[in-house]
Protein backbone atom coordinates (compact mmCIF):
# COMPACT_ATOMS: atom_id res chain seq x y z
CA UNK A 1 0.00 0.00 0.00
CA UNK A 2 2.85 2.40 0.90
CA UNK A 3 4.52 1.72 -2.46
CA UNK A 4 1.33 2.34 -4.44
CA UNK A 5 0.56 5.52 -2.47
CA UNK A 6 4.07 6.91 -3.03
CA UNK A 7 3.84 6.19 -6.76
CA UNK A 8 0.39 7.74 -6.98
CA UNK A 9 1.61 10.92 -5.27
CA UNK A 10 4.64 11.08 -7.56
CA UNK A 11 2.46 10.64 -10.64
CA UNK A 12 0.10 13.39 -9.52
CA UNK A 13 2.94 15.80 -8.77
CA UNK A 14 4.56 15.02 -12.12
CA UNK A 15 1.32 15.70 -13.97
CA UNK A 16 0.82 19.03 -12.21
CA UNK A 17 4.42 20.09 -12.85
CA UNK A 18 4.24 19.01 -16.47
CA UNK A 19 1.01 20.84 -17.21
CA UNK A 20 2.45 24.01 -15.69
CA UNK A 21 5.60 23.76 -17.79
CA UNK A 22 3.69 22.94 -20.93
CA UNK A 23 0.87 25.88 -20.66
CA UNK A 24 6.71 4.04 -22.88
CA UNK A 25 1.77 -9.85 -24.46
CA UNK A 26 0.60 -9.80 -27.88
CA UNK A 27 3.47 -9.10 -30.21
CA UNK A 28 3.53 -7.89 -33.77
CA UNK A 29 4.76 -11.24 -35.04
CA UNK A 30 4.04 -10.56 -38.72
CA UNK A 31 5.51 -7.08 -38.82
CA UNK A 32 2.14 -5.46 -39.56
CA UNK A 33 1.27 -1.93 -38.51
CA UNK A 34 0.49 -1.69 -34.78
CA UNK A 35 -3.15 -1.57 -33.79
CA UNK A 36 -4.61 1.90 -34.19
CA UNK A 37 -1.63 3.30 -36.09
CA UNK A 38 -0.31 3.31 -39.61
CA UNK A 39 3.39 4.24 -39.79
CA UNK A 40 3.77 7.69 -41.28
CA UNK A 41 5.83 7.99 -44.43
CA UNK A 42 6.58 11.66 -44.11
CA UNK A 43 7.04 11.81 -40.36
CA UNK A 44 5.06 13.51 -37.62
CA UNK A 45 5.45 17.27 -37.46
CA UNK A 46 5.24 17.31 -33.66
CA UNK A 47 3.31 19.87 -31.60
CA UNK A 48 5.25 22.90 -32.73
CA UNK A 49 6.89 23.19 -29.31
CA UNK A 50 10.52 24.26 -29.52
CA UNK A 51 13.05 22.11 -27.66
CA UNK A 52 16.03 24.20 -28.72
CA UNK A 53 19.09 23.41 -26.60
CA UNK A 54 17.52 20.33 -24.97
CA UNK A 55 19.08 16.86 -25.04
CA UNK A 56 17.63 13.38 -24.90
CA UNK A 57 20.10 10.93 -23.45
CA UNK A 58 18.80 7.55 -24.58
CA UNK A 59 20.50 5.00 -22.31
CA UNK A 60 20.09 1.54 -23.78
CA UNK A 61 22.34 -1.54 -23.88
CA UNK A 62 25.90 -2.21 -24.97
CA UNK A 63 26.55 -1.54 -28.67
CA UNK A 64 26.12 -5.26 -29.36
CA UNK A 65 22.86 -5.49 -27.41
CA UNK A 66 19.43 -5.63 -29.02
CA UNK A 67 18.26 -2.31 -27.54
CA UNK A 68 21.05 -0.23 -29.09
CA UNK A 69 19.81 -0.14 -32.73
CA UNK A 70 16.26 0.57 -31.55
CA UNK A 71 17.54 3.50 -29.49
CA UNK A 72 19.48 4.85 -32.48
CA UNK A 73 16.33 4.72 -34.64
CA UNK A 74 14.24 6.42 -31.94
CA UNK A 75 16.78 9.22 -31.66
CA UNK A 76 16.59 9.87 -35.40
CA UNK A 77 12.80 10.08 -35.17
CA UNK A 78 12.92 12.52 -32.27
CA UNK A 79 15.53 14.73 -33.89
CA UNK A 80 13.49 14.84 -37.10
CA UNK A 81 10.19 15.60 -35.39
CA UNK A 82 10.86 17.52 -32.17
CA UNK A 83 12.03 21.00 -33.12
CA UNK A 84 15.51 21.80 -31.83
CA UNK A 85 15.99 18.59 -29.82
CA UNK A 86 19.38 16.84 -29.80
CA UNK A 87 19.77 13.15 -28.97
CA UNK A 88 22.55 10.76 -28.14
CA UNK A 89 22.60 7.05 -27.40
CA UNK A 90 24.37 6.07 -24.18
CA UNK A 91 25.40 2.49 -23.47
CA UNK A 92 24.08 0.95 -20.27
CA UNK A 93 22.31 -1.97 -18.63
CA UNK A 94 18.85 -2.50 -17.15
CA UNK A 95 19.99 -2.34 -13.52
CA UNK A 96 21.98 0.86 -13.85
CA UNK A 97 19.44 2.45 -16.21
CA UNK A 98 16.78 2.16 -13.48
CA UNK A 99 18.99 4.17 -11.14
CA UNK A 100 19.76 6.80 -13.79
CA UNK A 101 16.08 7.37 -14.58
CA UNK A 102 15.18 7.58 -10.89
CA UNK A 103 17.78 10.30 -10.38
CA UNK A 104 16.82 12.18 -13.55
CA UNK A 105 20.30 11.58 -14.95
CA UNK A 106 18.97 10.24 -18.25
CA UNK A 107 15.88 11.17 -20.23
CA UNK A 108 15.25 7.60 -21.44
CA UNK A 109 16.48 4.37 -19.85
CA UNK A 110 15.78 0.91 -21.25
CA UNK A 111 14.93 -1.50 -18.46
CA UNK A 112 12.95 -4.59 -17.52
CA UNK A 113 9.56 -3.76 -16.03
CA UNK A 114 10.13 -6.24 -13.22
CA UNK A 115 13.40 -4.53 -12.30
CA UNK A 116 11.59 -1.21 -11.95
CA UNK A 117 8.86 -2.85 -9.87
CA UNK A 118 11.59 -4.32 -7.64
CA UNK A 119 13.07 -0.84 -7.27
CA UNK A 120 9.68 0.49 -6.13
CA UNK A 121 9.61 -2.27 -3.50
CA UNK A 122 13.22 -1.79 -2.39
CA UNK A 123 14.18 -5.33 -3.38
CA UNK A 124 17.88 -6.11 -4.03
CA UNK A 125 19.78 -4.71 -5.81
CA UNK A 126 17.59 -1.68 -5.10
CA UNK A 127 17.67 -2.02 -1.31
CA UNK A 128 20.05 0.93 -1.09
CA UNK A 129 17.65 3.43 0.42
CA UNK A 130 17.35 5.32 -2.87
CA UNK A 131 14.20 7.11 -3.98
CA UNK A 132 12.82 5.34 -7.05
CA UNK A 133 9.43 7.03 -7.13
CA UNK A 134 10.36 9.24 -10.12
CA UNK A 135 10.19 6.40 -12.68
CA UNK A 136 7.53 6.16 -15.36
CA UNK A 137 7.58 4.93 -18.95
CA UNK A 138 6.56 5.83 -22.50
CA UNK A 139 5.90 2.32 -23.83
CA UNK A 140 6.59 -1.37 -23.45
CA UNK A 141 8.79 -2.45 -26.35
CA UNK A 142 9.16 -6.24 -26.27
CA UNK A 143 8.74 -9.27 -24.00
CA UNK A 144 11.81 -10.91 -22.49
CA UNK A 145 10.79 -14.47 -21.57
CA UNK A 146 12.85 -16.94 -19.59
CA UNK A 147 14.24 -19.82 -21.67
CA UNK A 148 15.80 -22.90 -20.11
CA UNK A 149 18.15 -24.52 -22.64
CA UNK A 150 19.79 -27.89 -21.97
CA UNK A 151 22.22 -29.88 -24.07
CA UNK A 152 20.65 -33.03 -25.52
CA UNK A 153 23.50 -35.07 -24.05
CA UNK A 154 22.70 -33.90 -20.49
CA UNK A 155 19.60 -36.05 -20.21
CA UNK A 156 17.74 -33.19 -18.49
CA UNK A 157 14.00 -33.35 -19.17
CA UNK A 158 12.68 -31.41 -16.15
CA UNK A 159 13.81 -28.63 -13.86
CA UNK A 160 13.59 -31.24 -11.10
CA UNK A 161 16.71 -32.86 -12.64
CA UNK A 162 19.12 -29.99 -11.92
CA UNK A 163 20.74 -31.13 -8.66
CA UNK A 164 24.22 -32.42 -9.48
CA UNK A 165 24.24 -30.79 -12.95
CA UNK A 166 26.36 -27.94 -14.29
CA UNK A 167 23.90 -25.06 -14.25
CA UNK A 168 24.42 -21.65 -15.85
CA UNK A 169 22.63 -18.42 -15.01
CA UNK A 170 22.95 -14.86 -16.27
CA UNK A 171 25.23 -12.41 -14.52
CA UNK A 172 24.99 -12.38 -10.72
CA UNK A 173 22.12 -10.17 -9.60
CA UNK A 174 20.59 -9.90 -13.08
CA UNK A 175 16.83 -10.06 -13.53
CA UNK A 176 16.96 -13.51 -15.13
CA UNK A 177 19.22 -14.94 -12.41
CA UNK A 178 17.11 -13.66 -9.56
CA UNK A 179 13.85 -15.04 -10.95
CA UNK A 180 15.42 -18.37 -12.02
CA UNK A 181 16.69 -18.97 -8.51
CA UNK A 182 13.36 -17.95 -7.00
CA UNK A 183 11.50 -20.34 -9.30
CA UNK A 184 13.84 -23.25 -8.58
CA UNK A 185 13.74 -22.78 -4.82
CA UNK A 186 10.06 -21.98 -4.45
CA UNK A 187 8.67 -24.62 -6.81
CA UNK A 188 11.34 -27.36 -6.92
CA UNK A 189 13.24 -26.98 -3.64
CA UNK A 190 16.49 -26.55 -5.60
CA UNK A 191 19.12 -24.03 -4.52
CA UNK A 192 22.68 -23.21 -5.52
CA UNK A 193 23.83 -25.11 -2.43
CA UNK A 194 21.81 -28.23 -3.31
CA UNK A 195 23.15 -28.24 -6.88
CA UNK A 196 26.74 -28.10 -5.62
CA UNK A 197 26.15 -30.57 -2.76
CA UNK A 198 24.97 -33.15 -5.30
CA UNK A 199 28.20 -32.76 -7.30
CA UNK A 200 27.17 -30.05 -9.74
CA UNK A 201 28.44 -26.55 -10.42
CA UNK A 202 26.90 -23.11 -10.79
CA UNK A 203 28.20 -20.45 -13.21
CA UNK A 204 27.20 -16.85 -13.95
CA UNK A 205 27.86 -15.45 -17.41
CA UNK A 206 26.56 -13.59 -20.45
CA UNK A 207 24.38 -15.38 -23.02
CA UNK A 208 27.24 -15.66 -25.51
CA UNK A 209 29.67 -17.06 -22.93
CA UNK A 210 27.06 -19.55 -21.72
CA UNK A 211 26.51 -20.85 -25.24
CA UNK A 212 30.26 -21.42 -25.59
CA UNK A 213 30.25 -23.26 -22.24
CA UNK A 214 27.34 -25.43 -23.41
CA UNK A 215 29.24 -26.20 -26.59
CA UNK A 216 32.35 -27.14 -24.59
CA UNK A 217 30.20 -29.22 -22.19
CA UNK A 218 31.13 -27.06 -19.25
CA UNK A 219 27.40 -26.46 -18.76
CA UNK A 220 24.47 -28.86 -18.97
CA UNK A 221 21.74 -26.25 -18.78
CA UNK A 222 21.39 -22.48 -19.00
CA UNK A 223 18.71 -19.99 -17.94
CA UNK A 224 18.44 -17.23 -20.54
CA UNK A 225 16.24 -14.16 -20.83
CA UNK A 226 15.77 -12.81 -24.33
CA UNK A 227 13.34 -12.27 -27.18
CA UNK A 228 12.62 -15.28 -29.33
CA UNK A 229 14.07 -16.85 -31.28
CA UNK A 230 17.25 -16.13 -29.33
CA UNK A 231 19.99 -15.40 -31.87
CA UNK A 232 22.70 -16.40 -29.39
CA UNK A 233 21.97 -20.10 -29.77
CA UNK A 234 21.76 -20.23 -33.57
CA UNK A 235 25.00 -22.20 -34.14
CA UNK A 236 24.22 -24.68 -31.35
CA UNK A 237 20.45 -24.91 -31.72
CA UNK A 238 20.30 -28.48 -33.04
CA UNK A 239 22.18 -29.70 -29.96
CA UNK A 240 19.85 -28.04 -27.44
CA UNK A 241 16.37 -28.65 -26.09
CA UNK A 242 14.04 -26.40 -24.11
CA UNK A 243 13.47 -27.75 -20.60
CA UNK A 244 9.76 -27.42 -19.73
CA UNK A 245 8.51 -25.62 -16.65
CA UNK A 246 5.75 -27.77 -15.14
CA UNK A 247 2.45 -26.02 -15.79
CA UNK A 248 1.17 -26.31 -12.22
CA UNK A 249 4.43 -24.96 -10.83
CA UNK A 250 4.49 -22.12 -13.35
CA UNK A 251 0.95 -21.12 -12.46
CA UNK A 252 1.74 -21.30 -8.73
CA UNK A 253 4.84 -19.18 -9.16
CA UNK A 254 3.05 -16.52 -11.21
CA UNK A 255 0.25 -16.35 -8.66
CA UNK A 256 2.72 -15.29 -5.97
CA UNK A 257 5.00 -13.21 -8.22
CA UNK A 258 2.59 -10.98 -10.11
CA UNK A 259 5.29 -8.70 -11.54
CA UNK A 260 5.94 -11.54 -14.01
CA UNK A 261 3.48 -12.52 -16.72
CA UNK A 262 2.82 -15.80 -18.58
CA UNK A 263 4.28 -16.19 -22.05
CA UNK A 264 3.96 -18.78 -24.81
CA UNK A 265 6.84 -19.36 -27.23
CA UNK A 266 5.18 -20.97 -30.26
CA UNK A 267 6.08 -24.50 -31.21
CA UNK A 268 8.68 -24.65 -33.98
CA UNK A 269 10.42 -21.48 -32.85
CA UNK A 270 13.48 -23.61 -32.15
CA UNK A 271 14.82 -26.89 -33.49
CA UNK A 272 13.75 -29.75 -31.17
CA UNK A 273 10.73 -27.71 -29.98
CA UNK A 274 7.62 -29.11 -31.68
CA UNK A 275 5.18 -27.87 -29.03
CA UNK A 276 4.38 -24.49 -27.49
CA UNK A 277 6.71 -23.60 -24.63
CA UNK A 278 5.01 -22.12 -21.57
CA UNK A 279 7.18 -19.76 -19.56
CA UNK A 280 7.21 -16.42 -17.76
CA UNK A 281 8.23 -13.02 -19.01
CA UNK A 282 8.93 -9.45 -18.05
CA UNK A 283 8.74 -6.62 -20.58
CA UNK A 284 11.37 -4.14 -21.64
CA UNK A 285 10.15 -0.57 -21.35
CA UNK A 286 11.39 2.88 -22.34
CA UNK A 287 11.54 4.35 -18.84
CA UNK A 288 11.55 8.11 -18.30
CA UNK A 289 11.53 10.36 -15.24
CA UNK A 290 7.99 11.29 -14.22
CA UNK A 291 9.36 14.81 -13.80
CA UNK A 292 9.87 15.07 -17.58
CA UNK A 293 7.80 17.84 -19.18
CA UNK A 294 4.36 16.47 -20.10
CA UNK A 295 4.35 17.97 -23.58
CA UNK A 296 7.79 16.57 -24.35
CA UNK A 297 6.76 13.06 -23.25
CA UNK A 298 3.63 13.36 -25.39
CA UNK A 299 5.60 14.50 -28.45
CA UNK A 300 8.19 11.75 -27.96
CA UNK A 301 5.51 9.05 -27.69
CA UNK A 302 3.43 10.34 -30.61
CA UNK A 303 6.36 10.75 -33.00
CA UNK A 304 7.79 7.36 -32.03
CA UNK A 305 4.58 5.52 -32.92
CA UNK A 306 3.76 7.55 -36.02
CA UNK A 307 7.21 6.69 -37.39
CA UNK A 308 7.57 3.21 -35.90
CA UNK A 309 8.46 1.73 -39.30
CA UNK A 310 11.91 3.28 -38.89
CA UNK A 311 12.41 1.30 -35.67
CA UNK A 312 11.11 -1.89 -37.29
CA UNK A 313 13.55 -1.38 -40.15
CA UNK A 314 16.44 -1.04 -37.67
CA UNK A 315 15.66 -4.12 -35.57
CA UNK A 316 14.13 -7.53 -36.28
CA UNK A 317 13.17 -7.73 -32.60
CA UNK A 318 11.26 -4.46 -32.85
CA UNK A 319 9.54 -5.63 -36.04
CA UNK A 320 8.50 -8.89 -34.36
CA UNK A 321 7.20 -7.47 -31.10
CA UNK A 322 6.85 -3.70 -30.90
CA UNK A 323 3.20 -2.77 -31.33
CA UNK A 324 0.53 -0.54 -29.85
CA UNK A 325 -1.33 -3.68 -28.76
CA UNK A 326 1.45 -4.24 -26.24
CA UNK A 327 2.53 -0.66 -25.50
CA UNK A 328 0.61 -0.28 -22.23
CA UNK A 329 0.89 -3.84 -20.90
CA UNK A 330 3.08 -2.70 -17.96
CA UNK A 331 0.91 0.18 -16.78
CA UNK A 332 -0.10 -1.61 -13.56
CA UNK A 333 3.53 -2.15 -12.49
CA UNK A 334 5.27 0.93 -13.92
CA UNK A 335 3.20 4.13 -14.30
CA UNK A 336 2.83 5.59 -17.76
CA UNK A 337 4.12 9.13 -17.96
CA UNK A 338 1.15 11.55 -18.13
CA UNK A 339 2.27 12.67 -21.59
CA UNK A 340 2.29 9.08 -22.86
CA UNK A 341 -1.10 8.50 -21.22
CA UNK A 342 -2.52 11.47 -23.12
CA UNK A 343 -1.36 10.06 -26.44
CA UNK A 344 -2.71 6.56 -25.79
CA UNK A 345 -6.07 7.98 -24.71
CA UNK A 346 -6.26 10.11 -27.85
CA UNK A 347 -5.83 7.09 -30.13
CA UNK A 348 -8.10 4.82 -28.08
CA UNK A 349 -5.47 2.46 -26.65
CA UNK A 350 -6.44 3.49 -23.10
Amino acid sequence: MKKRLTRAISLTLALCMSLSLAACGNGNQNGNSPSGSTPATGGSQGSGTSYEGQWIRNTSSSMGGIWYPMAVAMNLIWEENLSGISCKVVTGSSTENVRLVAKGETEVGWAHSVAIADAFDGIAPYDDGGDYSNIGHLAAIHPAPIHVFASKSSGITSLADLNGKNVGFGSAGSTSTVVAMQLLEQEYGITEASIVAAGGTVAYSSNSDAITMLQDRQLDVYFSQSTYPSTDIAELESELTLVPIDQDKLEDFLASNDKWLPCTIPGGTYTNQPNDYQTLTSYVVCAVPLSMNEQQAYDMTKSMWENVQQIWDASADAKAFMSLDMATVCKDDVPLHPGAQRYYKEIGVL
